[in-house]
């Protein structure tokens, strides 16, 4: 019996049928966080110009924008040609950096004024916050895995096909960039 590599046993962990329900979850978070910021800055005596306000706000729409963009290039037939992992691997990472950022922001904003409902909705504002980051976290990790197995895959391909060039060109195969059979595994 083989002995499985590490990336192996990440792939079943970090599984990419996984990463719709994951999406699903971060886009009823990103809207609560919507709300809630938006009753934060409708309320009186909130400072409507606060870095702590507006950057939830910010965030949340590129967020948007981010997990947009996965979804529509994984389930959009025509979309497809601009699938590309090491992106999703890019955005998901960027966004545990953003929401780490909010949870801070947010945490320091309520630190030095805190009152009253617009308080209370600010602390919720940083656990959900909370929550955003691991849940990106995890989307990362999923992307990471299967960029990783993707070119391993690809590696393996070119290597077959550099030992045995006449065989290559006999059965046509040629190594693929596309990432749709190492998402099916």
């Amino acid at each position: 019996m083989a002995q499985e590599s590490g990336l192996d046993k990440m792939s079943r962990i970090f599984n990419w049928r996984y990463k719709l329900a994951i999406h699903i979850m971060e886009m009823v978070l990103i809207v609560a966080v919507l709300a809630m910021t938006a009753a934060r800055l409708t309320m009186k005596g909130v400072q409507v110009r606060s870095r702590s306000n507006t950057i939830a706000l910010s965030f949340s729409a590129k967020s948007i924008v981010f997990i947009g963009y996965q979804l529509l290039t994984d389930h959009v037939a025509r979309l497809q040609r601009f699938k590309n992992l090491k992106a999703y691997a890019i955005l998901n990472g960027a966004d545990v950096v953003f929401w780490a950022a909010v949870v801070y922001l947010v945490a320091a904003g309520n630190s030095s004024v805190c009152e009253g409902t617009a308080c209370s909705l600010a602390w919720v504002v940083v656990a959900l916050s909370c929550v955003m980051s691991l849940l990106c976290l995890f989307c990362f990790l999923i992307s990471y895995t299967a960029f990783r197995q993707m070119r391993r895959e690809q590696a393996k391909e070119n290597q077959i096909s550099q030992e045995h060039p006449q065989a290559m060109a006999e059965t046509r195969v040629v190594p693929s960039s596309s990432s749709s059979e190492y998402l099916s595994k």
